[in-house]
């Protein structure tokens, strides 16, 4: 765990409780801390649930101060402060360095105010608050993002006689600046020389990074530039903000622009910088850029993750690069990744469909087939089929031969049994698929037809009743003029006359309605010009 192998160290906790030996305390403690930084909750529970189970005491302040710090990380303030009683009950008297701790936790979910009462509840344990104590606080203030408290949190110290350093000035422009108001953070910052404190590089790093996490990534970039020359050294978390700002802002080139820069001013990117670059840039499909990266990664200490090959793998597959895929399926394996099925027979298609015997890439899906055995992977129907055709008979046959020389420890028949059972049912299933897909289409087919038929017949009926449907009536020229250029007796929705009583009744209403238009003055006897 010290030497950040902790998939390895989780890998020796499993064999521990394999052999079923009791856990000593110094064992719980590391695999709850070890836990809590994978954010692997689960596990911090049941490691906490074996030390309640066990009885199990923190030996030290130390291992206290970790396993509150560990569960205050991974399950919240609420179960580490319960915890913290239940070993208070036990008899377990704490420390200054453990109360430390108990303040700094209220900063995953607790208050300010919880945290100043636990402070003035030191006394009743014997031990006196010093400033190690109020700094603390004011860190709760500012992960609570409450900079209005923490000025409130200084006076106080001030009015308590304690003193007032770097640090604790600090603290405060840290608290505006996770809480976005950055504007007064700057104005702390430029009382400092008038305190009597020189600027250090946590300071200016606060501000720089602040700056860069409400976008205003060009007045980082300029604080930078005034940080660097005033004379302090520039580290890693000069350029965290700007990175990562950058790359929520989707600037993957500005991203990769400040990797560089750092590269050449000395100072080594962190991990995570690498890391969401190249993930960044492999979802704007900038390959290329991204394989540099990626060497720029290993060639700073870092190892880069075996996902980041596997997406080249199929990425070059798509693109008909065969030799390329296959160079990075080797880099892949050597990385410590896994070999996906579908990569060896997407290769094979390849080898198939951008290959051919013209471009000899036969000999590289013979490799490939005989890699889906060595790694135990049995291939589909459609990838044997494809084999067979590419290769002939007695080439196949001679693979297949050599391969079981290779490994005659192998139960082949076994083997060959299962992928011909495999195959069958791959077979059937897909038969089975197109035949319900046939049935589907034809279903829909015929729901079209009766839809159609359907809304045919109900717009029929829906015509006759209002008389309007007379399919056997065919008018006569003159009467086809008339509804042709207006002259027409005929209700505006179809070709049938109106009768006399219908004509008087319509000619009624039209009077009515200009008589009325007449008293509300909105009649002309005089028609409007077409310019009116």
């Amino acid at each position: 765990k010290t030497s950040g192998k902790w998939s390895e160290a989780m890998e020796w906790i499993d064999k521990f409780e394999a052999t079923g030996l009791p856990p000593r305390t110094s064992f719980a403690v590391n695999a709850i801390h070890l836990y809590a930084e994978r954010r692997m909750e689960e596990e911090v529970n049941r490691w906490l649930l074996i030390m309640n189970a066990a009885e199990l005491v923190p030996r030290n302040d130390y291992e206290l101060t970790q396993v509150i710090s560990s569960v205050a990380k991974g399950l919240g303030f609420n179960r580490a402060m319960s915890w913290f009683q239940t070993m208070l009950r036990r008899g377990r008297r704490p420390g200054a360095v453990v109360w430390r701790c108990i303040i700094s936790a209220h900063g995953n979910g607790g208050t300010v105010e919880e945290a100043v009462q636990w402070l003035e509840r030191m006394p009743d344990y014997g031990l006196n608050s010093t400033q190690m104590e109020w700094i603390r606080v004011l860190g709760v203030c500012a992960s609570n993002r409450e900079p209005d408290k923490a000025v409130e949190v200084l006076e106080r110290m001030r009015a308590e006689g304690e003193e007032l350093d770097l640090v604790a000035y600090n603290s405060v422009i840290g608290a505006f600046s996770k809480a976005g108001r950055m504007d007064e953070a700057i104005q702390w910052f430029d009382k400092l020389p008038s305190l009597g404190f020189e600027p250090d590089r946590i300071a200016w790093n606060t501000i720089i990074n602040g700056l860069a996490s409400v976008g205003r990534v060009y007045e980082a970039s300029m604080w930078r530039g005034e940080m660097e020359s005033s004379g302090i050294a520039l580290g890693v978390d000069s350029y965290t903000g700007l990175v990562k700002q950058c790359l929520e802002d989707r600037e993957v080139n500005a991203a990769d622009a400040w990797l560089q820069h750092m590269e050449s001013r000395g100072v080594t990117p962190s991990r995570a910088m690498y890391r969401d670059t190249i993930k960044a840039q492999m979802k704007k499909s900038h390959w290329d850029e991204a394989v540099s990266t990626m060497a720029r990664m290993e060639a700073s200490g870092y190892p880069v993750e075996p996902r980041f090959y596997a997406k080249l793998v199929v990425r070059n597959i798509v693109r008909g690069m065969v030799r390329e895929a296959i160079a990075w399926m080797d880099q892949l394996e050597a990385a410590g990744g896994v070999i996906k099925p579908y990569m060896l027979e997407l290769c094979i298609k390849a080898c198939k469909r951008h290959g051919g015997p013209e471009r000899s890439l036969i000999g590289q899906a013979e490799k490939l087939f005989r890699k889906m055995y060595e790694l135990f992977y049995t291939p589909k129907a459609e990838t044997v089929d494809l084999m067979k055709k590419l290769l002939e008979y007695q080439r196949y046959t001679a693979m297949m031969d050599s391969l079981k020389e290779e490994y005659p420890d192998r139960d082949w028949d076994a083997i060959l049994a299962r992928s011909e059972h495999l195959n069958r049912r791959e077979r059937k299933e897909k038969q089975q698929e197109e035949a319900e897909d046939r049935a589907m289409e034809l279903e829909l087919k015929r729901e079209r037809e009766r839809e159609k038929a359907y809304n045919k017949a109900e717009s029929d009926r829906i015509s006759a009743l209002q008389g309007r449907y007379q399919p056997k009536r065919v008018r006569s020229r003159r009467e086809h003029h008339r509804v042709r250029f207006g002259q027409q007796k005929y209700r505006f929705g179809g070709p049938d006359y109106l009768s006399k009583k219908e004509m008087a009744e319509r000619a009624k209403e039209r009077q009515e309605w200009i008589e009325e238009m007449k008293s509300k003055g909105l009649w002309r006897d005089k028609p409007r010009s077409r310019f009116q």
